[in-house]
């Protein structure tokens, strides 16, 4: 089974304390929306299309979740 192609990623908006450090990250190629765990929940993320060329590419912050129990 072949591993899945990762491209740079930067991750705009969400929360005020969401750290620097999970901003930037790599993610499978095509994937249009990622979901990050944070606190009791997870941060979700779309794909910004501005063009294909455009290296990192941006994801913004669309919602969050809370972990269920």
């Amino acid at each position: 089974m072949m591993e899945p192609q990762l491209i740079d990623a930067i991750l705009e908006g969400g929360p005020v304390g969401f750290p620097a450090t999970e901003r930037v990250r790599r993610v499978p190629a095509g994937a249009l929306k990622v979901k990050i765990p944070y606190g009791a929940g997870y941060e979700h993320f779309e794909r910004r299309e501005l063009g294909k060329s455009e290296r990192p590419v941006v994801y913004v912050w669309s919602t969050r979740t809370k972990v269920a129990e």
